[in-house]
């Protein structure tokens, strides 16, 4: 069993309440024609393998459901329909976009010909696919059994690294649209773009006009990772995951101008690409969880709800990452992990240190502001989960006992309160026992 979302909450006081939904696993395959079982096995015979219970349906199947008595029954969807107009059952776009927004990943891959509700799906999320019936053509970076053709079988290999485990061992192989992503969507990024020389555009018809996508602004491969820590991916080659692709060979032609000879590949790069993709985009790994939050003065054991202005405080947690091919929760080690204490703003932050066993921490001293503070790690970075921690705490002001006996600052009322008390005590010692002169006397008897 492999865990598919994460869902983590500190409360006030001094435990750490951290709630972990394990996935079943369940996965709905959504596909216009049953042929694709055969036509990519290899890639449900991998996730199956890996522990996910496949229900493979076509797309206008009139039983379809996202839900049973008001339930969700399925963890993970996948669309290989990508033609598809109408979906069959109780399951519409809507319906799909609410199975994202309760936590639950989606993949789809789709072909030149994108149907409306798939369009729609993409949209939603800020990936735009290209006009129905364009495909991208690279006349300087095809696969060599391509060399008569369109040239729109590409060799392409600029991943972005960050939601892959390991590096590729060879280029994938890519054959259909390209997409856009929309700019003001911080929520997703390119996993897999084309080469400067590319462009989508309609191989059957003649190139006369400016062309909407071209270089490296063409994603073939886009992953969205929402709010609420669940996952997409969106690839514009269902053949990408096919079997033809993934035991084909790969030669990259033109060649480059370094080579005298062709640069091969006894396998694509498309099998190990399509393991990494599915494991992140199915939650399988990048999953971070945090545990034993503590927080407490500088030398001492015992966590203090109430803190004073002045004290030098000590926090730490713990972060353990997911590895899916162990089964079990390993230590978690980054260096850009940060620890705000803010109240509206931050006052105060820090970079925690880790120690190699999954610990972080660091220590501070708080600043001269009474009042609730928070205690808030955000850490976001692409191919982890987002952890959010926040942990609230109260600083209170010196008490009337507790302030310094003597101030450095200060001094200059000392020094005019003690100069005031000498000379009273001097006039005074004048005024009692010193006697005025005697003729001034006499004369302030005769006025």
């Amino acid at each position: 069993m492999t865990p598919w979302a994460l869902s983590l909450y500190l409360v006030l006081g001094q435990t750490l309440n951290l709630e972990l939904t394990y996935a079943a696993t369940k996965t709905l395959v959504l596909v216009d024609d049953m042929q694709i079982k055969l036509t990519h096995s290899t890639f449900f015979a991998d996730l199956q393998a890996r522990g996910h219970e496949l229900y493979i349906k076509r797309a206008d199947d009139p039983s379809l459901s996202l839900k049973q008595h008001g339930e969700l029954i399925f963890h993970n969807l996948v669309i290989f329909s990508p033609s598809v107009e109408e979906f069959g059952g109780a399951i519409d776009v809507s319906s799909v976009l609410d199975f994202v927004d309760s936590g639950r990943n989606l993949l789809l891959a789709v072909t030149s010909d994108v149907g409306e509700p798939v369009r729609e799906i993409a949209g939603e999320s800020g990936v735009n696919f290209d006009t129905e019936g364009n495909t991208v053509i690279d006349h300087m970076s095809f696969d060599k059994s391509d060399l008569e053709g369109d040239h729109t079988l590409l060799v392409a290999d600029d991943f972005n690294h960050m939601l892959l485990s390991k590096r590729m061992r060879a280029p994938v192989l890519f054959e259909g649209i390209a997409a856009s992503l929309d700019p003001d969507n911080r929520l997703v990024s390119q996993v897999l773009s084309a080469s400067s020389t590319a462009y989508s555009h309609n191989a059957d018809k003649p190139l006369t006009d400016k062309v909407d996508i071209s270089g490296s602004n063409g994603v073939l491969i886009a992953a969205s990772q929402a709010r609420n820590n669940a996952r997409m991916l969106f690839c514009g080659s269902l053949k990408f995951f096919s079997d033809e692709f993934y035991h084909l060979p790969v030669t990259r032609y033109p060649l480059p101008a370094d080579r005298l000879k062709d640069v091969r590949f006894d396998i694509s790069g498309n099998r190990q690409a399509g393991m990494e993709l599915t494991k992140w985009v199915f939650q399988e790994r990048g999953l971070l969880r945090a545990s034993r939050l503590k927080y407490r003065l500088k030398g001492q054991m015992e966590t203090n709800p109430i803190l004073r202005i002045g004290d030098d405080v000590e926090f730490d947690v713990e972060i353990h990452e997911w590895h899916s091919e162990g089964g079990s929760w390993q230590p978690f080690n980054a260096t850009d992990v940060q620890l705000e204490f803010t109240m509206l703003d931050p006052h105060i932050r820090r970079n925690l240190i880790p120690n190699g066993q999954g610990r972080f921490g660091t220590y501070f001293k708080i600043p001269d502001v009474f009042g609730t503070f928070q205690f808030r790690v955000n850490y976001l970075r692409p191919g982890y989960s987002s952890l959010m921690i926040k942990q609230d705490v109260t600083v209170r002001p010196l008490r009337h006992d507790e302030y310094d006996r003597f101030l450095v600052a200060a001094c200059p009322y000392y020094i005019s309160s003690f100069s005031m008390l000498i000379g009273c005590f001097v006039f005074g010692v004048v005024l009692l026992y010193f006697k005025p002169p005697e003729g001034k006397k006499q004369d302030a008897k005769k006025m």
